[in-house]
């Protein structure tokens, strides 16, 4: 099972049972990522190539957003062709910045900017990245649902703006990719909560027909604006399976299409236990970004089932605000009430469907989170005999269905 930057092997006892591993359909990657991507610059979706831009623009200022370390993006395989791109057609390193869509996130360590980027890239060009307390936003009026939008000066004030993205799961706004690292990935904290206050409405996991977090990014990105967007789709291992660049929405649109394929287990039974990982660093790296697994994946197994998840959680919690409704509110429904009477804030989402899982499962925690704060705070069991607990709740079932990379599945319940 994957568990941070390593792995935990585990061994299931011997019992008349289902024992199945739900893993993806194979998608081959590409062979030549930097063939593909270098031709998508030619023949983009919906837009001029990226070299007719750059003549047609002469930029003298571009700003390329990237996505943060909570993804899993080859920011090196696609970052050092496009800069060597850029470069051939007389755009110098220091007309060019790289904005990190951290959104409400944690700003990045040096540390992580390094494993991001690499010593070159790091030491070469300017990196920024979207900071709530510090960053000047640009507004953009609202959206026709009331969100405003207000977006950092780093990208607004850009000649050439340019996104590179990935194209994966997100348990509520249907997909990441394209619109969602303009917003709310560089967009300010009033406008990100307003949008996510839907969430309370409910979770759209793999899902952007009739999904209004999604139709509200969207419509807030297309205010904005973007002169090329390259969206990156990626298997569990981090291979990439395809790249759609063009127009936004336009690209992101197909890269969906192809991305849903490769991302959905659809499921005839639900099993009583199931074993459940992230998929390691950065997935689990703290617990706020592992729900997307949880959410992703909890049709695999019944309610009132089983869970044992995997989560190594080397970061604590997430934002503060997350921790503080934890710590606040112990049920879904204290939530809830407490919703009706106060604006919504960014955690509130998060917290209510954690609550809402735990409520609604018997859950076990395989973590290096502290073991006072998960059983009196999280309220799940703290396994420390992770062998002997495997033990005792296979031997208590009927059927164990095992995920590893549950940031990177869609579960579907089809009975």
């Amino acid at each position: 099972m994957p568990y941070g930057k390593d792995s935990i092997t585990i061994s299931l006892p011997v019992k008349d049972c289902i024992i199945r591993e739900l893993i993806l359909p194979e998608h081959p990657a590409v062979r030549n990522p930097k063939k593909v991507l270098l031709t998508s610059f030619q023949h983009p979706i919906q837009s001029d190539s990226l070299q007719t831009i750059l003549n047609t623009k002469k930029p003298k200022s571009i700003t390329i957003v990237v996505d943060d370390q909570t993804r899993k993006f080859p920011h090196r395989q696609i970052l050092i062709p496009l800069l060597e791109y850029l470069k051939q057609n007389g755009i110098h390193s220091e007309h060019i910045r790289i904005l990190i869509a951290t959104g409400v996130h944690q700003q990045p360590t040096m540390e992580q900017l390094h494993y991001l980027f690499g010593n070159e890239i790091v030491t070469t060009y300017s990196i920024r990245w979207n900071d709530q307390s510090k960053s000047i936003f640009h507004d953009f009026g609202t959206t026709s649902r009331g969100t405003p939008v207000q977006i950092n000066s780093i990208y607004t004030t850009a000649d050439l703006k340019i996104i590179v993205s990935d194209v994966t799961l997100h348990y509520f706004a249907g997909f990441g990719g394209d619109r969602k690292s303009i917003f709310p990935g560089i967009a300010s904290a009033q406008g990100i909560n307003k949008n996510h206050s839907m969430v309370m409405e409910g979770i759209y996991p793999g899902t952007i027909e009739n999904n209004p977090i999604h139709e509200d990014m969207m419509e807030a990105a297309s205010l904005v604006g973007a002169d090329f967007v390259i969206n990156v789709s990626l298997d569990s291992d981090g291979n990439i399976l395809d790249i759609k660049s063009g127009a936004l929405k336009h690209a992101f649109i197909e890269a969906v299409q192809c991305y849903q394929q490769s991302c959905r287990i659809a499921i005839k039974k639900q099993a009583d236990l199931l074993i459940l990982s992230a998929g390691g660093y950065p997935f689990d790296s703290n617990y706020q970004q592992s729900m997307k697994a949880v959410m992703q994946c909890q049709q695999a197994v019944k309610p009132g089932g089983k869970v044992l998840y995997f989560l190594k959680g080397e970061n604590g919690i997430g934002i503060p605000a997350f921790k503080s409704y934890l710590d606040q509110f112990l049920s879904s429904q204290s939530i809830q009430t407490h919703i009706k009477t106060h604006e919504y804030q960014q955690g509130m989402h998060n917290a209510y469907y954690y609550r809402k899982f735990t409520e609604d499962h018997e859950v076990y925690y395989k973590t290096d989170l502290p073991k006072k704060y998960v059983m009196e705070v999280l309220k799940v069991s703290f396994v420390e005999d992770l062998q002997s607990c495997i033990n005792k709740l296979v031997q208590s079932c009927n059927s164990v269905y095992i995920i590893r990379y549950g940031s990177k599945v869609l579960i579907t319940h089809e009975p």
